[in-house]
């Protein structure tokens, strides 16, 4: 390891149950910084492999929502996260993403549906586990060949834990900012291997139709 040559690793939970008997098969999209950066400015042959695990004792699915952006200033203010229709299980958590790599910018968050008081980014820090350390690679720490570095905080995001709230509406936060930015809220969605999705909302008025009934009422011909 140096700091141009790197190794990176990402273990990816995918959380879907393989149809049996036949070819399954996963797509997805890659997406990657251009390698001739400053810290990089010298890599070449970049190249990845991805590898899948299997386990016959998974227990639930995950599913990744779609995320909710917003522009946010400098006051207290409600943010609405959209949560996906026709998806099975719970609100394990939403994954919060600033566009800056700070933890200045939002001060406090609250989930409306489950306190009655804000808590800083600290305090949700001791909840998610953040404080037990992150690990991460670091560019400027190569020494001994090791570029490991720990760290109790990702600046500008945050992982709050919604301990399986239910899907029955979207999910009503209050957030606290220092300045103003944008923001970008991702639901994370738990559910029992084989649970069925919520039906969508649907109309209940019956609405009678008679073809031959309305024909007839058009003319002036009565039977």
């Amino acid at each position: 390891m140096s700091t141009t040559l790197k190794d990176a690793y990402f273990r990816i939970p995918i959380g879907r149950q393989l149809p049996g008997g036949g070819v399954s098969r996963l797509e997805y999209t890659l997406q990657f910084y251009l390698l001739a950066t400053s810290s990089m400015v010298a890599s070449t042959g970049a190249q990845f492999e991805v590898w899948a695990r299997y386990n016959d004792s998974m227990q639930n699915t995950t599913t990744i929502g779609a995320n909710t952006s917003v522009n946010y200033s400098a006051t207290e203010q409600q943010v609405v996260v959209r949560l996906p229709q026709n998806v099975p299980g719970k609100l394990a958590a939403v994954y919060v993403q600033n566009d800056a790599v700070t933890d200045t910018d939002i001060t406090g968050l609250r989930i409306v549906s489950q306190s009655d008081y804000s808590l800083d980014t600290g305090m949700w820090r001791a909840l998610n586990g953040d404080l037990n350390d992150i690990v991460y690679a670091d560019a400027n720490n190569v020494t001994g060949g090791l570029s490991l570095s720990r760290t109790q905080a990702a600046g500008g995001l945050l992982f709050l834990p919604t301990f399986d709230l239910s899907l029955e509406t979207d999910l009503y936060l209050q957030m606290t900012a220092a300045t103003a930015r944008v923001a970008t809220f991702t639901p994370i969605i738990v559910a029992p291997v084989g649970a069925k999705a919520v039906p969508a909302q649907r109309q209940t008025q019956p609405v009678p139709t008679n073809t031959a009934q309305a024909i007839l009422s058009g003319s002036d011909a009565k039977v």
